[in-house]
């Protein structure tokens, strides 16, 4: 008996890329790399925002791949918007640029991922797969920045015991006194006068 073949696809669900960018060469680059990756298919590319606005909301595509030095416009602040017009995308950004504040700037409005153009061609389709698949792709630097932005976890609420040791001395000295005492006469506002 035959043994089946094995899937010759992509183990995810395949993937619609938007490409925003405005250089004809990494435009052309990048499209060529994606469109021989199984299981990526490149649904249109736009050279400035308003158009990637239009294509973005016509062809809801599973990722936006932005190149953050968009002649003149800048990237990371059409970021919401581009999320906007295609609601269950995912984004990454595509950099020359080296500088980190324009890297946290993009990941602040949204951005999972971020591929630096000097980097092997084969970073840019993981990181694709990472993000499509639910992941973020980013520098470490990127990640720690990321990690110590957030805020800090509930403290839980403090035990009997911690609370015991923030008391006073004088409250430490009453307390016993007004849990004996708390079903005779003395009342809530007699023992704060008893303690002050």
């Amino acid at each position: 008996m035959p043994t089946p073949a094995a899937p010759s696809g992509p183990p995810w669900s395949p993937m619609r890329v938007l490409l925003v960018a405005d250089h004809p060469i990494v435009v052309a680059g990048v499209r060529l790399l994606l469109d021989t990756a199984p299981g990526i298919t490149v649904v249109g590319t736009a050279p400035t925002v308003a158009e990637a606005l239009a294509l973005a909301a016509h062809t809801q595509p599973d990722i936006l791949l932005l190149d953050l030095d968009l002649g003149g416009e800048q990237g990371a602040a059409c970021i919401p918007a581009l999320l906007e017009a295609a609601p269950a995308a995912r984004l990454v950004v595509l950099t020359g640029v080296r500088d980190p504040e324009a890297h946290r700037q993009a990941v602040r409005h949204g951005a999972l991922g971020l591929v630096v153009k000097a980097q092997a061609p084969a970073m840019l389709r993981q990181a694709l797969v990472q993000v499509h698949t639910g992941g973020v792709w980013l520098e470490p630097p990127l990640v720690a920045w990321a990690l110590r932005a957030l805020p800090p976890p509930a403290r839980p609420p403090a035990s009997e015991a911690a609370a015991i040791t923030r008391l006073t001395a004088r409250e430490r000295e009453v307390i016993p006194n007004a849990v004996d005492l708390r079903h005779s006469f003395m009342g809530a506002y007699s023992i704060e006068a008893f303690l002050y």
